[in-house]
């Protein structure tokens, strides 16, 4: 990779890391581990959610979507649960946005 590359690319992620949300998903991941267990439900409850959306029984897609949708609701009732999400969401936005704005520049066009 060109140097000049190379140092955009430390640039940028410099800049990621130091962003705003990238500071508040920080936080609110630390506050989360002050919750024991919870980090790791809302983990486990995305690995579920991959494995459901990739098998190919619909009976099993209904009722494990109904499964995950009340334990989030449940794991929402935890302020510090909500915050994360939110945090992880706008920090997620901003890659997204970084990403389109790289394959656009190159005219690079992929899936979404």
């Amino acid at each position: 990779m060109e140097q000049r590359v190379k140092d955009a690319e430390a640039a940028l992620l410099t800049a990621v890391a130091e962003s705003a949300a990238a500071r508040q998903y920080r936080e609110s991941a630390e506050l989360l581990k002050e919750r024991p267990g919870v980090l790791e439900k809302i983990l486990a409850l995305r690995s579920e959610t991959i494995d459901i959306y990739a098998g190919d029984q619909e009976e099993e897609l209904l009722s494990g979507t109904e499964r995950i949708a009340e334990a989030y609701e449940e794991l929402q009732r935890i302020p510090e649960v909500n915050r994360f999400l939110e945090s992880e969401e706008a920090l997620v936005s901003m890659l997204k946005e970084i990403r389109a704005a790289l394959f656009d520049a190159v005219n690079l066009y992929l899936p979404e």
